[in-house]
């Protein structure tokens, strides 16, 4: 098994996931929650994969052209 350690020594790092993202982005009824638990971290991390996810599901809400044919 291995381990990975903090960037912020000592800290529990909050994982943002998309969920949390889209949530935030698209100003839905929990997105205060996220932002709160977000802003009370003292490390937070989020992977490219995240971010790529989160555009590309608002893109597709948003009526955005295909761009994955």
């Amino acid at each position: 098994m291995t381990s990975a350690a903090c960037p912020i020594d000592g800290a529990a790092p909050v994982l943002i996931g998309t969920s949390a993202m889209l949530a935030i982005v698209l100003l839905e009824e929990e997105a205060s929650r996220f932002l709160d638990a977000i802003a009370a971290a003292e490390a937070r991390l989020i992977s490219p994969a995240v971010m790529l996810e989160t555009w590309i599901v608002t893109e597709a809400r948003r009526g955005g052209r295909r761009r994955w044919a």
